[in-house]
């Protein structure tokens, strides 16, 4: 459970070590692009904790960057695969 004021260890531990993840959800948009930017949208975990913590329109976004990440991500690996010739 990641929180704002405490945001840099956990990006550290969760960098150092391949089963840790981190969970955002009292976390600033500043933070989360700063979790992404480190440790990649393989390494987040997403709940609201409570409804009232996390409107659903921020919810929605931030899975669909997630989603999108990963997309494109698949997308480039499929892309340089198929330039490899082997």
């Amino acid at each position: 459970h990641t929180v704002q004021k405490i945001i840099k260890p956990h990006i550290q531990l969760a960098a150092r070590h391949d089963n840790v993840c981190v969970e955002p959800s009292w976390v600033s948009i500043l933070g989360l692009k700063a979790m992404l930017r480190r440790l990649g949208p393989d390494k987040m975990m997403f709940s609201s904790d409570m409804p009232e913590n996390l409107p659903y329109g921020v919810a929605l976004v931030l899975i669909s960057i997630v989603l999108l990440m990963n997309s494109l991500s698949i997308a480039l690996r499929m892309y340089l695969r198929g330039k490899k010739k082997w």
